[in-house]
């Protein structure tokens, strides 16, 4: 399916999506590129899992305290 919104992103729209930095209409936008492109989805969620691992580290090493 080739709807116009597959194509339209940058590996920054990912990003953004994943730190929580787009208003509500970019984030459902993103949503749906996300849904039909499986390029956008893996890059999706190797962002979330680096996220998360990090979020993982700070945690255990105090958060910086």
């Amino acid at each position: 399916m080739n709807d116009g919104i597959s194509s339209d992103y940058s590996d920054l729209d990912i990003q953004a999506l994943v730190d929580g930095a787009l208003e509500d209409d970019q984030k459902r936008r993103m949503r749906q590129v996300i849904l039909n492109n499986p390029h956008a989805a893996t890059r999706y969620e190797q962002l979330m899992e680096q996220k998360n691992l990090l979020l993982r580290w700070w945690n255990k090493t105090g958060g910086g305290h």
